[in-house]
């Protein structure tokens, strides 16, 4: 059933908190996953943003609306959960205020069992210090709003290298909707156009299984035996059985169920 979000929408571009938050908690209540919800959010403010910048809106209706869909996040999002798949540190370089993504993000990580820690607008050496003493840190995750000229991005992310090695990092916001802009990964070790793609992406970074021992765990969930699975993918059921010892292994269970219900509770098996 698709859910009715216009009112929603209506009580968040009239800057309505309290209505828009009532809203939000119904939408999310019949269902709607959190992701959809914050789609709609930023569809409202993009909206926004296109009547300001046509001289349709005045810039006051624009900050309030704006700081409305903050507080909306900073409410929604509440205590995080207990977080078992590593940090993520959000940023911006200098001269990019957009932060509201961010917050979004952090509060669908938190969702699914990250740390998700928003440092704001940081110069790059101090994104680098701070990535170098972040415990567990997973990934770097860098918004855009305006998509970097041809080469800007070379000399930060070559900083925050410098201080962090093992980091990765993870470009993404507006600036990577268009398929032109995410042509080349900048420096980076990926480029996201939006928050379901950075979020299958950091749980795969998280997961210690390879890529084919989650295929594997994917067909057994389907109740799959190891011929039927071997089948599927095109290899023999022996082998199958190999990978399953290794998730075994690597998940410190010795059950296929427990193997299955594991990889569903951290997200792997998406």
């Amino acid at each position: 059933m698709r859910l009715d979000t216009g009112p929603f929408r209506e009580a968040l571009a009239a800057a309505d908190l309290f209505v828009a938050e009532e809203q939000a908690r119904a939408l999310l209540a019949d269902g709607l996953p959190l992701v959809d919800l914050y789609d709609v959010v930023v569809e409202v403010l993009d909206d926004i943003g296109d009547r300001w910048a046509r001289g349709r809106l005045r810039v006051a209706d624009e900050h309030l609306a704006t700081a409305a869909a903050e507080m909306l996040v900073a409410r929604l999002r509440g205590a995080p959960t207990a977080a078992h798949l590593g940090t993520v540190l959000l940023v911006t370089l200098e001269g990019e205020r957009h932060v509201f993504g961010l917050h979004v993000l952090a509060h669908l990580l938190e969702q699914r069992h990250f740390r998700a820690v928003v440092a704001g607008e940081l110069p790059p050496e101090e994104i680098g210090a701070l990535a170098g003493r972040s415990q567990d840190l997973l990934a770097v995750g860098i918004g855009m709003h305006d998509p970097p000229a041809r080469g800007a991005l070379t000399a930060p992310l070559r900083l925050i290298r410098a201080a962090a090695p093992r980091v990765r990092i993870l470009l993404g916001g507006r600036a990577f909707r268009d398929a032109t802009a995410r042509g080349g990964r900048h420096g980076a070790d990926a480029v996201c156009d939006g928050a379901r793609a950075a979020l299958a992406l950091l749980e795969e970074w998280a997961s210690p299984l390879s890529p084919r021992e989650r295929e594997v765990l994917r067909a057994v969930a389907e109740g799959l035996t190891n011929a039927e699975a071997g089948a599927a993918l095109g290899i023999s059921a022996e082998t199958v059985k190999a990978h399953m010892d290794a998730v075994f292994a690597k998940l410190g269970v010795s059950t296929r169920a427990s193997a299955v219900a594991l990889g569903l509770r951290r997200g792997w098996l998406r």
